[in-house]
């Protein structure tokens, strides 16, 4: 008889892996300044990182991973990075913009500190965002809740400033690619988590800003502020 071949299997992972999805478009100082927080923040030992910038700018520029060299919007973009993490086997996917600055140390591990105890004691998982200033208007928080030293809030949705959603809850599930380019993404997921239970959580030990702020950014820049409101408006392809 022919011999059976053990042929080896992929290795089991002893860490979590997280995929790191950023948007950018034609700001160079921010997007410099969010990956040097991005970097800091995935030198941790407690999981392993797999980062991907996707660039819907028109001129290639040297951090991005992925992109097809015109702006498709937040959707397409994510569900294509959400894919990819997917198909790599990634346990949760944060999703960052530019425009995020990181302000507390250790701020990976400490998430993913938190997402894992919440499992642990509540046997499922839950989305999770830092404590974002400069926000025009913030999320109101629907109640309060300790885990040891960190306290939660718990909220009806989280913009996608810095989002950190499971994987297991994203996998079958895409954005509305015929929606606006810039609108729905935050409310579409909102609905999702109530429809399935998920609870959404923004935790105020950790910390990051939008940018100075909304305002300072629209009134340093009024034609990027002019741009983001019109693709509010614009759904892919017109």
């Amino acid at each position: 008889p022919m011999p059976l071949l053990a042929i080896p299997g992929p290795k089991r992972r002893t860490k979590p892996l997280v995929a790191i999805g950023v948007l950018t478009r034609n700001r160079p100082q921010y997007l410099a300044e969010c990956l040097r927080g991005l970097r800091d923040g995935m030198r941790t030992t407690v999981c392993d990182t797999r980062l991907m910038v996707w660039n819907n700018g028109s001129e290639r520029i040297p951090e991005q991973t992925h992109g097809c060299g015109y702006n498709v919007g937040q959707h397409v973009s994510m569900n294509r990075l959400i894919q990819e993490a997917s198909e790599v086997g990634a346990d949760w996917f944060l999703r960052v913009d530019e425009d995020c600055v990181f302000q507390t140390p250790r701020w990976l591990a400490k998430m993913l500190h938190i997402v894992t105890r919440h499992v642990a004691i509540y046997k499922r998982p839950c989305v999770l965002s830092p404590v974002v200033h400069g926000l025009r208007n913030p999320p109101q928080s629907l109640g309060d809740m300790w885990m040891g030293k960190w306290h939660l809030q718990i909220v009806p949705i989280l913009g996608g400033i810095c989002r950190l959603m499971p994987m297991s809850h994203l996998r079958y599930w895409r954005f509305d690619e015929r929606m606006p380019m810039g609108f729905s993404a935050a409310t579409s997921y909102a609905r999702y988590c109530m429809a399935t239970g998920m609870p959404i959580l923004r935790c105020t030990n950790i910390e990051v800003s939008h940018g100075e702020s909304t305002d300072a950014q629209e009134k340093a820049d009024p034609d990027w502020a002019y741009e983001s409101e019109m693709v509010k408006m614009t759904p892919f392809g017109l």
